[in-house]
């Protein structure tokens, strides 16, 4: 079923805890899922690993070859490391933001969107928000440059509202 302006006028307003864990999974998924980038980021570390490993292998007394060789190995498990450090520093600094079980509030209405807390408030028109969607655990809504916010699908009352919104603007992506 899809729902008209009409269905929806009133703003569909959303209020939800975003565990830890939640938080987590989703960030990791869509660290892993950005356009362009997905692919390479699952397969850059073990290749540089590997040919770290090969140039080292192949050096045979080398100094330059080896020395590049364990530069790419490491730098291998680095890029592997590196959606684990970005996401612990992240965690750390939403903490400071959130505070632990801090509640947001997502608002959507025909001018676009405002999420808040207990201490701020943010406002973005349509004009900004490039696309919305959703997964099998939590909803996202993407802004200009790439970044998403993701809501738990649990916090939803009416989902299909939440839909419409982005269907009426032919910005939702499943």
């Amino acid at each position: 079923m899809r729902l008209g302006r009409r269905d929806h006028e009133t703003p569909l307003r959303v209020t939800f805890r975003q565990s830890t864990g939640e938080f987590a999974r989703s960030w990791l998924h869509e660290y892993y899922r950005q356009a362009g980038l997905g692919p390479l980021r699952r397969v850059a570390g073990p290749l540089l690993i590997a040919l770290g490993l090969a140039l080292r292998t192949l050096a045979r007394g080398e100094a330059k070859v080896t020395a590049v060789g364990t530069f790419f190995f490491y730098y291998g498990i680095y890029y592997i490391a590196r959606p684990f450090l970005l996401l612990a520093v992240t965690l750390v600094r939403r903490r400071g933001r959130v505070g632990p079980g801090g509640e947001l509030t997502l608002e959507l209405d025909e001018r676009g969107l405002r999420l808040s807390d207990a201490s701020s408030t943010s406002k973005l028109g349509w004009d900004v928000i490039t696309a919305g969607g959703a997964r099998s655990d939590y909803a996202w809504v993407e802004i200009r440059g790439g970044s998403r916010l993701s809501i738990p699908r649990r916090a939803f009352d009416d989902f299909a509202a939440f839909e419409a919104y982005f269907r009426d603007r032919d910005k939702w992506r499943a």
